[in-house]
């Protein structure tokens, strides 16, 4: 019985110790929503520390169409943060 005990212990502190490692570089909130009479619903909350990880499966020519419209837009993020700078109240706060 002390054995299964020391198992149970173990197997447990692992795995606190494995999500605490996993999700120490915070969540992602993953919400897909279909507009349409029987569209699907999906919620997920992912460990931020996966992203790495998926976007090895992503196709390139997807990755390069995302670069490409990012280009486009960092002007206008690049004038906003410098503005944000500006204003005390406009940081991220840490939760």
């Amino acid at each position: 019985m002390v054995l299964l005990a020391k198992a149970a212990l173990g197997l447990g502190g692992s795995l606190v110790l494995a999500c605490a490692y996993t999700m120490r570089e915070g969540v992602i909130r993953i919400d897909v929503d279909e507009h349409r009479s029987g569209g699907s619903h999906v919620h997920m909350w992912v460990p931020a520390a996966a992203i790495p990880m998926v976007m090895h499966f992503v196709p390139e020519k997807c990755l390069h169409n995302a670069a490409f419209q990012a280009r486009e837009a960092m002007p206008i993020l690049h004038a906003l943060v410098k503005e944000l700078k500006k204003y005390p109240d406009g940081r991220v706060r840490p939760d």
